[in-house]
């Protein structure tokens, strides 16, 4: 889902602090880091970096599943 500027332009991405990405998923902060620790991203500036949400959900979106009922033989 992405929001829309006052411009009426799509975002396509939003960059979180630590603690904005962490409160988006379900897991305490020391899962969270080791989870998601590798993909914050530096800003080359110095600035504050942050986490992309897509980064994010692209990271979930390559666990693999596994079936909740085992399939009989």
């Amino acid at each position: 889902m992405s929001r829309r500027v006052a411009s009426g332009a799509p975002v396509i991405f939003e960059l979180l602090n630590r603690k904005q990405a962490a409160s988006r998923t379900p897991f305490g902060d020391e899962k969270f880091d080791k989870l998601f620790g590798h993909l914050y991203r530096v800003d080359p500036d110095g600035n504050n970096g942050g986490f992309l949400t897509t980064d994010l959900q692209a990271e979930v979106e390559s666990w693999p599943f596994k079936a909740d009922v085992e399939q009989a033989s």
